[in-house]
């Protein structure tokens, strides 16, 4: 059995770093809560090119690993994320500030590109990433995937991934929830046969930066003791499984008649707002922003919450729920989710409750539709050279096709902003038009 291991880091999340930056007030007051609320429901399915991602869950992503893109190989630093699927990274052709201070990919260099210039968004809460649709050669370890495809952002326009310690997010849910037309890489990897079993785990120490791990084609043995429980899904959208109840001291405190919980590794644990206060209310502690403080003190009295999944118990201790703050005598307990009525029974389970193993089993991919790379080979379909481009938003995405179209004419295409069609660039496109003029 092959089972390739990416090592992973616990680094400083975007929280800690807007909090010790004075900034965090406003941040949260510019994303309130109310803009994870479609997390489960119909609405938050890709719609075109165009991707629905609440900033909010990355805000305490703490476990990133590198990957690399391109030929030679430029490397990254990405969250693997479990409750998203596309994969992205900062381009050279963005100004925004996020941009500016992360690693940004060269398309200049690669020789594997291939560019079907097809123009996406990713909306985060009030933030938005706009950028470019690319398939390339992407490795993680030493599985080498070949054509996937991923986004190069243009723009950024949202203060929190300028104090992200991850330069983009490589998705690895389901592919309904990734762009129109793509395919998100853990299918890509079972698409080439790089695995023997379509599984991936995660393994994440919660007292070290180092010693996490993701593996991808199996389960090794060493990261965990007894056996392995399998739960079935219900709901193949993202990894969205049932909980029958949360406890603490043996006493039911949430989920009262059963709920449905959503495995994610790129987010804090996020409940419904009323759940979460009534778990709150058990500590003698106070509100400060979105969060609830307590004396670190109360550490050692701190019960396990219990989330009882198919009849079994996985305690979460309070070393994993709580996170201490650094310089102050506090910590701050959980957080709380939306409160809309939808939302009212769904938690996201993210990096405090696993402080062991999570895996994933993948069943047969589900037939979608499929862009496909450009014609004409690796490295056919070439990036403008480097240059100044005037203009922002849409008028720069607009420059920056112009000039690959000026480089090869009647093969690039792209989605029109706010339409459903796809236009061509050149005489042989899908509209039949000539490419776009100036002016």
């Amino acid at each position: 059995m092959h089972c390739e291991r990416i090592p992973l880091r616990k680094v400083k999340s975007i929280r800690e770093n807007l909090r010790d930056k004075g900034l965090l007030k406003n941040f949260l007051g510019e994303h309130p809560h109310d803009l994870i609320q479609n997390r489960l429901t119909v609405e938050s399915a890709p719609q075109k090119n165009i991707s629905q991602q609440p900033l909010r869950n990355h805000l305490d992503s703490v476990y990133v690993g590198n990957i690399t893109i391109g030929t030679p190989p430029q490397q990254f630093s990405v969250v693997f994320d479990t409750g998203s699927s596309d994969t992205w990274v900062p381009s050279i052709y963005c100004q925004s500030m996020a941009c500016v201070t992360h690693n940004t990919f060269d398309p200049f260099q690669s020789t594997t590109l291939l560019f079907p210039s097809i123009v996406i968004e990713l909306h985060y809460g009030s933030g938005t990433m706009t950028g470019l649709l690319g398939y390339d050669t992407i490795q993680m370890g030493d599985l080498i995937i070949k054509n996937q495809t991923f986004g190069l952002s243009l723009t950024e326009d949202d203060m929190a991934f300028e104090h992200a310690t991850f330069d983009g997010i490589l998705g690895l849910a389901y592919p309904s929830l990734a762009i129109k037309g793509t395919t998100p890489i853990f299918d890509t990897i079972m698409n080439q046969s790089l695995i023997s079993e379509p599984v991936f785990a995660f393994y994440l120490s919660t007292e070290t930066e180092a010693g996490s791990m993701v593996m991808f084609g199996g389960v090794l043995d060493c990261y965990y003791k007894g056996d392995l429980k399998w739960v079935p899904l219900s709901k193949p959208h993202y990894w969205q499984i049932p909980l029958e109840r949360i406890s603490m001291k043996g006493k039911i405190v949430a989920c009262k008649r059963g709920c449905q919980a959503i495995v994610s590794t790129g987010t804090s644990m996020i409940g419904p707002r009323k759940q979460v206060y009534n778990i709150h209310k058990r500590f003698d502690g106070y509100y400060l922003q979105d969060l609830y403080v307590i004396p670190c003190s109360y550490m050692k009295t701190l019960p396990d919450i219990v989330f009882t999944i198919e009849g079994i118990d996985y305690p979460v201790p309070a070393r994993a729920y709580v996170q201490e703050v650094r310089g102050q005598p506090w910590g701050l307990v959980l957080k709380s989710g939306a409160g809309r009525n939808h939302w009212a029974a769904c938690w996201e389970e993210g990096a405090p409750y696993r402080p062991s193993c999570t895996t994933a089993d993948a069943p047969k991919c589900q037939p979608h539709q499929h862009i496909p790379p450009p014609s004409g080979g690796e490295g056919s379909q070439r990036f403008p050279q480097k240059q100044p481009l005037e203009g922002k938003g849409k008028t720069r995405t607009t420059t920056i096709l112009k000039s690959i179209w000026r480089l090869h004419p009647g093969q690039a295409q792209y989605q029109a902003q706010g339409e459903g069609t796809t236009k061509g660039l050149g005489p042989q496109g899908a509209s039949g038009q000539p490419g776009p003029t100036d002016g």
